[in-house]
This record gives structure tokens, sequence and C-alpha cells, in this order.
């Protein structure tokens, strides 16, 4: 079981990872030709602004998902600090629960509305993504299996 969930969460990092950079570039590459283009020329390519938005959609909700990888999101900090690890676990638990139907509820809708705007596929997907990651973190919870800690200097290949 822990073999499985260690292979899920590197092919995520790794898919995390690589959408982040690949969107990144995109946009700067982008915004900047569709920059030169307008003003130089005073032409442009109308879909790149909808099309660099769309990227940015798939950044941050990747971004979001990898946030969850390092715990760096979901979080009582006030409280947790006065409970016991027992009412600790309890309170990670439901709000897990709770994170895992909204962004149930966000996949659902995100596909349907990229049924209609195929640009918004990036949606459900980054979605997902955290659905995965929040998955896992509320399995390893209920199954008392250990958290790996990560180092967030690591790298993808």
């Amino acid at each position: 079981m822990k073999k499985l969930i260690n292979l899920t969460d590197k092919t995520l990092y790794f898919l995390e990872i690589t959408v982040l950079s690949l969107s990144i570039t995109a946009v700067i590459s982008l915004s900047l030709y569709q920059i030169i283009i307008r003003y130089a020329f005073s032409g442009g390519i109308p879909w790149i602004d909808v099309f660099v938005r769309y990227l940015m959609f798939a950044f941050c909700l990747f971004g979001c998902s990898l946030g969850f990888r390092y715990d760096h999101f979901i979080g009582l900090e006030v409280l947790s600090n006065f409970m016991n690890d027992k009412y600790k676990k309890i309170t990670q638990i439901i709000i897990y629960t709770v994170s895992l139907a909204v962004i149930a509820f966000f996949i659902y809708f995100s596909f349907e509305y990229s049924k209609h705007e195929i640009e918004a596929a990036a949606l459900p997907a980054g979605f997902a993504a955290m659905f995965i990651r929040i998955f896992i973190r509320l399995f390893q919870l209920i199954l008392n299996l250990p958290c790996p800690e990560y180092n967030t200097k690591e790298t993808v290949i």
C-alpha cells in the first residue's frame, strides 16, 4: 500500500511540476508576443488572451495541488495548538472530508463547463490533482500511515 501511495505521489509531483513549468513559460512567452505584436504592429491574435487566462488557471490549480503535498494549506493553527493529538486527528479528518466534498463539487461543474469551453479542460484536471492529494493525505491519517516529510528543494529528475 505504501509503495502505491509513493508511486502516486511521485507521478503526481512530476505532473504538477511539468504543468507548472510549461504553463508559466507559455504565459510569459505568449503575453510578451502579444504585447510586441499589439504595440509594434497594431495587431494581435485574439485567442491568445483567453488561452493565457486558462493557462493561469492551470498554473494556480496545480500550484494548489503542490501546496497540499507539503500541507501548506489546510490547517487551523490557532486551534490546533490547544488540542491534544486525538482531537487534532479528528479535526484534520473532518477538514479533509469537507475539502474532498467541495473539490468533488468543483470537479463536476468544471467538467460540465469544459464541455462548452474546450479551453477549460485544465480546470477539472487541476481540481482532480488536488482531490487525489487530499485523498492520499486522508487515507494516511485514517490508517495511521506515516506522512512523509518532503524536502522542498527536491528536483523532478
